[in-house]
């Protein structure tokens, strides 16, 4: 019986090994990087660079064209993006994938910014997407 069991176990970890190698998990510090590669776009102004880092997901919820024009007006509101400091983050692993969860405290040129994104990482994906977005300041009423 006990050698049944150590037949049985090998085999069945080599598989969980060989499934779980198939794709890549995104690190903390890379969903860093992809995040901070999102406001070198903002503080440049290319917001279609921008755009591309949003997930099909989010515009589900709000138009792909209303949240450009609601990102320009909000930008030329704060001004240029001077500095971009992560405050707090998050990393929650759930059925369907991996949630990375940022607080950023941005200076603009005009004032502070709270920016909250949210990116996700599908499981058997490399793709690591903006989910959620929410940008916080005084000088936006918020």
């Amino acid at each position: 019986m006990k050698r049944i069991k150590e037949k049985i176990r090998y085999p069945l970890v080599f598989v969980l090994v060989v499934v779980t190698g198939c794709t890549q998990e995104a690190s903390q510090s890379t969903v860093e990087v992809t995040a901070q590669e999102f406001f070198g776009a903002i503080k440049s102004q290319n917001y279609d660079k921008a755009m591309e880092f949003y997930s099909d997901e989010f515009f589900n919820l709000l138009p792909r064209e209303a949240w450009l024009e609601y990102l320009k007006e909000t930008n030329a509101t704060l001004g240029e993006l001077q500095k971009s400091k992560l405050r707090r983050s998050h990393v929650n692993t759930v059925f369907s994938g991996r949630r990375f969860v940022f607080e950023f405290s941005n200076q603009y040129a005009n004032g502070f910014a709270k920016e909250t994104l949210i990116f996700f990482q599908k499981v058997r994906s490399e793709d690591i997407l903006i989910q959620m977005h929410r940008i916080e300041s005084k000088l936006l009423g918020k």
